[in-house]
């Protein structure tokens, strides 16, 4: 059934508010990570350049799916986030990750435990959650904290390397490599 004449279906509104190739993945990242700076984003949104970057925010602006707001004039810093508008996109986005998550990967979210074929994690304790019930920001695992203006990408291996340095509970006996690596340390 298309759409009456002179009337576009949603699908077409959603193509054309979406429009710019980039916009989608920045919203998508200023929804998972908060308010940021536009180096910040820039880093977050692999391979944008800053001139694409800079043409998408004002288009994203335009369309009242993201704000800009002035954070300093000294040095002068601005700092982009997500409109009530842009927010409303979270479920689109969520079901987008879904559809084009590996076939089965499903994961249960430890607020509700619903099952999620895609789930946000705690990089470092892997605490699943849905988009209903997302990572606290008083979540307190052992790991390392959100260092500021590190990007996703880095911050997942720098997360991952300290897990893999932290000590292994053992029963029993240090073995000889036990003991070789205590004493090289």
């Amino acid at each position: 059934m298309s759409a009456p004449e002179g009337e576009r279906s949603n699908v077409d509104l959603f193509g054309n508010l979406l429009g710019r190739k980039w916009n989608l993945d920045i919203v998508r990242t200023l929804l998972e990570e908060g308010p940021l700076g536009f180096s910040e984003l820039a880093r977050e949104v692999d391979g944008v350049s800053n001139k694409v970057l800079s043409e998408s925010l004002t288009d994203l602006q335009e369309k009242g799916l993201v704000s800009r707001r002035v954070v300093d004039d000294r040095p002068f810093r601005v700092q982009y986030s997500v409109t009530g508008h842009g927010e409303s996109l979270r479920s689109v986005v969520d079901a987008i990750e879904a559809w084009g998550a590996p076939p089965g990967r499903i994961a249960t979210c430890r607020t509700c435990e619903t099952e999620l074929p895609v789930a946000r994690e705690c990089s470092y304790c892997a605490h699943h959650y849905c988009a209903e019930h997302q990572l606290p920001e008083n979540h307190d695992c052992a790991g390392v904290k959100r260092l500021e203006g590190v990007g996703r990408r880095f911050e997942s291996a720098l997360n991952a390397a300290v897990r893999a340095a932290e000590p292994v509970e053992r029963s029993g006996p240090p073995t000889p490599t036990d003991t070789d690596r205590h004493e090289r340390g």
